[in-house]
């Protein structure tokens, strides 16, 4: 993962460790065997007491005596969270006489540190700190930082423009390597990765030993892939005059590339062609574009993907190996036409293999009870006018959204181990129950043929909820309290049907709450479980958030539904994809059966794109189990279509997300059009109802009044 550095937390190592170190060139901290956390920092801390100052100078000897000729260790730490006391003065002061040469640094006093060092520092402070300005010992050692627990390791990249920007910092430690559960086995056979608490052992720090960057089992967490391309040694962008220019970030030995440039229309490669560059320290090359002369399409969106691989065999890789990418936008696509007369009419739709010669040029419509049929040709939708959204949906006779299972306004997501900050505002404010109700509705058929149907829906739960359990214990459960749930969303909401079966969906949402922070907003709904097979075009092919997606790019990727959802050891908010353009789910092996989703308007990102999770559990299946063997039996597919979700940061240890990242209850419009897999045109459409009416804010009635 391009990880040059490791801390040797918190003592000592096998001695192969240090042998291999030496062997590949690793930046190593080696940390002695000295903690006494339990007793904190003030007066009580051991690192005070005369008794105690010569069990603080061995240890920290013993690790310098054993370790001393290993050219690897670059920085000794005399410890971890052990108080700020005279006894490590001693230490240090012991440590200085026998080794001059290497810095020395201790976390909790940086004034006994030769480097000045720090846990879990925010973003604004390590700008701060990059300017060389700050009141603080430079060169800057961020000795723990990003906590990798659970879905994590948000805005590291944010990290590093700060780190890379300066010279003051030197860098880093993310805590840790790899999750500490353990395999352990059901009655009935099952195996299992387990954590605190699974081997009846009381007490236990439930999942606080599973902080890796990769699984216990040794499988790489998405959070591994961010690593590896914010530590990459080299940075690309465009220059002025339109060449590739390339950086190379190490400092020591030039190095040789053999470089791929890829170009990618509409997310597929279109062309392919290689080359070769030597990168001097810290120096820039310039390519000329290798693709300047292609002729664009004006409607395609364009992206040129360029890869550094190794030029020769190392010790430790082979010729060939990937080092570093980055993606450069060529060309965004410009915006899409509405849906053409043809597509509204089906005059060129396919069913059944053959062309209709027939088509019907409207749609028809009619009440029953408290639903409304809406069809065409070849499919039927209807809409459930209590509560605003679809009923059910079939093309061709085949069902695509199960009945009671349309998109429903959703706000909230399977707490990750980084929500502390958040998660509980989300169950007072109920929205884990929300119920959807209709005050206004009209149904209107338009003079293009196609049938709209518009919508005032209010979005609330009847109480409030607490959850216990936390972001750690792995054990949660909800509760409901007897306290009126205040918090209400207000919905604008315009379906279209066209008679070729596309939907067109646009809604503008608003609360009474802006100051509130949301696990996403958007819409949920549940197609069949036989469109088990995923097509997107957006960020991928890992899982990715707003605050972790550098390392996924721009393309067109396949899946699963099964595939799509990252197991974490605890079940959580997981699989997420960001700028995602469209969405296909088909049926296994039957390309055009199923059906397509196409994001066309959202006022939170700057482009029409959506991001999007599809799975086989919903969020609350993920939030109460314990291991993903406890997750129940799935009766379907759960597609998520958010206008955002929010990042993940690193609150497990350390900061909560930044504000930018960030879904807030303020208002938003956001749509997306629904569409057979097949359908004439794809995912090339745009809204007719993009430019809806800005939402009326709610009046003080609204604000105060309880549901009932």
């Amino acid at each position: 993962a391009n990880i040059n550095h490791v801390r040797d937390s918190h003592y000592p190592d096998d001695p192969y460790w240090y042998y291999l170190c030496d062997r590949y060139g690793i930046y190593l901290m080696d940390e002695a065997n000295v903690e006494s956390h339990e007793y904190y920092y003030g007066p009580e801390s051991l690192s005070h007491p005369k008794e105690w100052e010569a069990a603080h100078v061995a240890r920290n000897m013993e690790m310098v005596h054993q370790n001393y000729n290993h050219p690897s260790i670059v920085i000794w730490s005399m410890g971890n969270e052990a108080g700020p006391g005279d006894n490590f003065k001693a230490a240090y002061k012991a440590m200085r006489a026998f080794d001059k040469l290497r810095p020395i640094q201790y976390e909790r006093n940086n004034d006994i540190s030769d480097i000045g060092c720090r846990q879990y520092p925010d973003i604004p402070w390590v700008r701060r700190v990059a300017t060389g300005k700050a009141d603080v010992k430079y060169p800057y050692h961020i000795n723990e930082y990003a906590h990798s627990m659970g879905n994590a390791v948000g805005d590291l990249e944010r990290y590093w423009d700060a780190m890379e920007s300066t010279n003051y910092f030197i860098g880093g430690a993310i805590w840790d390597w790899v999750d500490q559960s353990m395999y352990n086995w059901m009655k009935e056979g099952t195996r299992y990765l387990a954590y605190g608490g699974d081997f009846g052992d009381t007490p236990n720090d439930g999942q606080f030993v599973m902080n890796g960057l990769i699984f216990g089992d040794r499988q790489p967490k998405p959070q591994y892939y961010e690593v590896k391309k914010v530590y990459q040694y080299v940075s690309t962008k465009w220059a002025d005059n339109g060449e590739i220019e390339m950086f190379g970030k190490n400092y020591f030995d030039p190095v040789a590339y053999d470089v791929e440039y890829v170009l990618l229309k509409d997310g597929l490669p279109l062309k392919k062609t290689e080359g070769k560059v030597l990168l001097s320290p810290r120096g820039k090359s310039k390519v000329e574009m290798p693709f300047k002369n292609e002729q664009l399409d004006a409607d395609a969106e364009y992206f040129v993907n360029v890869s550094y691989k190794l030029a020769a065999d190392l010790p430790w890789a082979a010729k060939g190996y990937v080092m570093a990418n980055d993606q450069l936008l060529l060309q965004a696509a410009c915006r899409h036409a509405a849906l053409s007369e043809d597509m509204m009419q089906g005059k060129q739709l396919q069913l059944d293999g053959k062309r209709v010669k027939k088509v019907r040029k409207n749609v028809v419509f009619k009440k029953a009870k408290d639903m409304v049929v809406v069809s065409g040709n070849d499919f039927e939708v209807v809409f459930d006018m209590l509560t605003g959204t679809i009923h059910s949906l079939s093309y061709a006779g085949q069902t695509v959204i199960p009945e009671g299972c349309g998109p429903r306004l959703d706000a909230i997501r399977a707490l990750t181990n980084n929500d502390g900050w958040c998660y509980k505002a989300w169950y007072e404010n109920g929205l884990n129950q929300l119920l959807h109700t209709v005050s206004q509705s009209e149904v209107v058929k338009q003079s293009d043929g196609s049938v709209q149907l518009r919508f005032a829906v209010n979005s609330q739960a009847t109480h409030k909820w607490v959850i216990e359990g936390g972001t750690a214990s792995g054990r949660n459960s909800l509760k409901e309290t007897e306290e009126d749930a205040l918090f209400r969303f207000l919905s604008n909401v315009v379906w279209t049907v066209f008679p070729d079966g596309s939907i067109d969906f646009t809604s503008a949402v608003n609360s009474n709450k802006h100051s509130l922070a949301l696990g996403r907003l958007g819409y949920t709904l549940q197609v069949a479980s036989e469109y088990n097979k995923v097509k997107y075009y957006g960020r991928g092919p890992v899982e990715n958030y707003r605050d972790r997606k550098s390392c996924a790019f721009v393309g067109l990727y396949e899946n699963t539904v099964a595939g799509m959802m990252t197991n974490y050891t605890k079940p959580q908010e997981n699989g997420n994809r960001e700028a995602v353009r469209w969405l296909s789910l088909t049926a296994d092996n039957v390309s055009d059966k199923g059906v397509l989703f196409v994001a066309t308007t959202n006022s939170i990102a700057s482009q029409a794109q959506m991001s999007i999770g599809v799975q086989a559990y919903d969020d609350n299946d993920l939030l109460l189990a314990g291991h993903p063997y406890q997750l129940p039996k799935s009766d379907g597919t759960f597609v998520h279509l958010d206008a955002g979700v929010t990042g993940l940061g690193g609150n497990s240890c350390g900061p909560s997300t930044m504000p930018e990242d960030r879904i807030m209850a303020v208002p938003t419009t956001f749509g997306f059009m629904i569409r057979r897999a097949n359908a004439v045109g794809g995912a090339k459409v745009a809204s007719p109802n993009a430019n809806l009416p800005k939402m009326m804010e709610p009046t003080e009635g609204q604000l105060k009044e309880k549901k009932k």
